[in-house]
């Protein structure tokens, strides 16, 4: 698991679609979560999606605040 081999942080084709896969199903879990539960399972990108449908429906005070939670994670971490 921790290895000195810096392979996977290179910019290569294979590293990409790997990357890229991952992110796909962080996505699908989290969308599952959100039509589950009504709320987003994680928390970093959940508010990044609260703040995508505040947006699309025009609250522009209240998707403000749905950006500023991980604005704020992202600063301070």
């Amino acid at each position: 698991m921790f290895s000195r081999d810096s392979s996977i942080s290179t910019y290569s084709r294979s590293n990409l679609l790997v990357w890229l896969a991952l992110a796909f199903q962080a996505g699908v879990l989290n969308v599952g979560g959100f039509l589950a539960c009504g709320r987003f399972v994680s928390h970093l990108t959940g508010f990044a999606g609260f703040f995508g449908l505040e947006a699309a429906r025009l609250r522009g005070l209240e998707a403000l605040g749905m950006l500023t939670v991980p604005l704020f994670f992202l600063l301070g971490s």
